[in-house]
């Protein structure tokens, strides 16, 4: 009974540490996605961003 808990609780650990990875390497990959926008790509939706605050 214990033993067999054990083996569940191991695997869902694993589980929980490979979607962690998973999320990390997803977060990584979409970090250098948005580093690769350009700055005036950037600056242009702050500009946005600006116009919107001052129209409000």
């Amino acid at each position: 009974m214990f033993a067999k808990d054990g083996k569940v609780r191991a695997k869902r650990g694993k589980l929980i540490l490979e979607n962690f990875i998973q999320t990390r390497v997803s977060i990584v990959i979409a970090g250098s996605f948005v580093e690769k926008m350009t700055m005036g790509q950037i600056l242009h939706e702050e500009g946005i961003h600006h116009l919107a605050g001052l129209a409000h």
